[in-house]
């Protein structure tokens, strides 16, 4: 299946922007290259392109979030402020044991949850 247009700004919005977007807060930077877009379309194309695995998408507290970074990471999310920073753990020994035990994994989302640095501080 080809990318479209829509599918290419969604991604470059993504990257540029880094962090963990809502599909609300990808649709306001998306809308400024493409006037015409809805919303739904938007939720459309982010749903896609998470199943082609070109964008992740992370569950935090209710909300669903969208960063263009699909590689092996997992997040801390600040309780305090609400900051969410990626996290490069060394996952394999987990995957390696849920595959020995018979597990086919099909993604992996590690969340650790506490107070960050800045707000330690506070």
């Amino acid at each position: 299946m080809r990318t479209t247009n829509q599918q290419t700004i969604i991604k470059a919005v993504l990257k540029k922007y880094g962090g963990h977007r809502s599909a609300e807060e990808v649709f306001h930077k998306v809308r400024r290259r493409l006037p015409q877009i809805s919303l739904a379309t938007v939720y459309r194309n982010l749903k896609r392109l998470t199943e082609l695995g070109e964008v992740k998408r992370l569950f935090v507290n209710g909300k669903t979030l969208y960063e263009s970074d699909h590689g092996i990471h997992s997040h801390f999310i600040c309780c305090r402020c609400g900051k969410i920073e990626d996290i490069e753990i060394q996952q394999e020994t987990l995957l390696a044991t849920l595959k020995r035990k018979g597990y086919k994994t099909e993604s992996l989302d590690i969340i650790a949850t506490g107070v960050c640095k800045a707000c330690s501080k506070s």
